[in-house]
């Protein structure tokens, strides 16, 4: 059955309308990051993915709707535990254990990964998925993908440019393709998300970022051929391995053509 316009209309205006209550009481709590002009920003941009997010659960509820608000409350938990008690060091899933095995002391970001490794495991059970090629390639979508997008997450928009790419490639090859007014709802979506982002009136944080991780992975899990699946985590894993030898912000900079990609939308000079 169709779903009614008006409540598309509703559940996509009451986020960002939530927004100014949201942001006043994340400066009241101290829900604030300094991002990379030196600002104090709200990291709790990732409460209004959530939101969305659940929004969108009410107006076409997924199949496996248990597994998938395991995984995705899971991850979002994880990141917000980072975000309030992690620190910058260590950094990466190397330097994480590393840490703990030299120092024998016990991260916020070990915790992180963790959570979002029982987080899918779980998830993949609930679904009742049984151990084949398949269930690994979720699994390192599950994991990965959050890591991902939380490594990307160092300058605005860097997630929302990822987040859209996967989105074009999804709409080419998902087996299910959106109805109208999901189309609109999605886009009401990263509208307010990269409106709200590049402002600077709000960040993602880790929370926010693993989120965005998240619905990429269940999306490309649940819809996607088992090619792109492939595609998808062999692109993961690349990233994964730049990440932890230097970084993915090295990178973009030393390539003229991704530094071009990564500066639009942001009001800076290339030099």
């Amino acid at each position: 059955m169709p779903v009614e316009i008006w409540k598309i209309i509703l559940l996509s205006a009451m986020v960002p309308i939530f927004w100014p209550v949201l942001k006043d009481s994340s400066i009241k709590f101290g829900w604030t990051a300094v991002n990379y002009k030196n600002m104090y920003i709200p990291f709790t941009l990732g409460i209004v993915l959530l939101l969305f997010v659940f929004n969108f659960i009410l107006l076409w509820p997924p199949d496996h709707l248990l597994a998938f608000m395991v995984y995705i409350v899971g991850i979002w938990s994880a990141g917000w535990i980072d975000d309030m008690w992690g620190s910058h060091y260590p950094k990466g899933i190397k330097g994480h254990l590393c840490f703990f095995i030299k120092k024998g002391e016990w991260t916020t970001g070990l915790t992180k990964i963790v959570l979002i490794a029982v987080s899918a495991s779980v998830s993949l059970l609930l679904t009742e998925a049984t151990m084949q090629i398949g269930t690994v390639i979720a699994f390192m979508l599950f994991v990965l993908s959050p890591h991902v997008c939380n490594s990307l997450d160092t300058r605005p928009l860097r997630v929302w440019k990822w987040v859209s790419i996967h989105v074009l490639i999804f709409l080419i090859f998902l087996s299910v393709k959106p109805v109208p007014g999901m189309f609109f709802y999605i886009v009401s979506a990263m509208g307010v998300w990269g409106y709200l982002e590049i402002t600077k009136k709000g960040m993602l944080g880790d929370n926010g970022a693993a989120l965005a991780g998240g619905i990429i992975a269940w999306v490309g899990m649940q819809f996607s051929p088992f090619s792109i699946q492939l595609f998808l985590i062999s692109i993961l894993i690349g990233i994964t391995y730049l990440a932890e030898k230097i970084s993915i912000h090295a990178v973009i900079e030393k390539v003229h053509i991704l530094k071009e990609i990564d500066h639009l939308g942001r009001r800076e000079r290339i030099e």
